[in-house]
């Protein structure tokens, strides 16, 4: 906001005293993560008065159930919103449709992928063992799951008790 609201308000605004308006609001909604408006000690606030600008550029909160006018909520977003339901049924139509052998074996990558990276201590330069799906499915032997390393059984452990592992 400092770095870019403030610059563009101060060059896109007149400074002479016959302008109708005097002070320019920056209105922000009212979220508790966004600035306060009145507190000093605040940069926002204290960049205002450094640059002599408290007076002419306000930060002021939109009032709580106050129209929307945000033009991303307008549009953008509720365009987003629309195509999410879309992109919902179209997860929901393929995953019916998709084989349920091939979701198994993509379970058991990602179990597997799992067990390295806690073989690795969380790193990621692991490298994922093959372990044959096909010959295991044609045989009728692959698992529907792959059991926890042990390391991981002793990190779950330890985290339950709040001790740690050297592992």
């Amino acid at each position: 906001m400092i770095n870019d609201v403030v610059p563009a308000t101060q060059a896109r605004f007149p400074t002479c005293e016959q302008t109708r308006c005097s002070t320019t609001c920056v209105q922000q909604d009212g979220a508790p993560s966004h600035i306060p408006t009145k507190h000093e000690g605040d940069p926002w606030f204290e960049e205002m008065e450094e640059l002599g600008l408290s007076e002419r550029i306000k930060l002021v909160t939109q009032p709580p159930n106050s129209p929307d006018v945000n033009i991303n909520n307008l549009g953008f977003f509720n365009a987003l919103q629309a195509m999410h339901l879309e992109l919902v049924e179209m997860v929901t139509m393929c995953c019916n449709e998709h084989p349920t052998n091939k979701i198994n074996r993509i379970w058991l990558a990602c179990q597997s992928c799992l067990n390295e990276i806690v073989k690795c201590n969380g790193h990621n330069n692991c490298k994922i063992p093959h372990m044959g799906k096909d010959k295991l499915e044609r045989a009728n032997r692959l698992p529907l799951t792959l059991d926890v390393r042990e390391e991981g059984i002793g990190l779950l452990q330890a985290q339950s008790t709040g001790t740690s592992t050297n592992n």
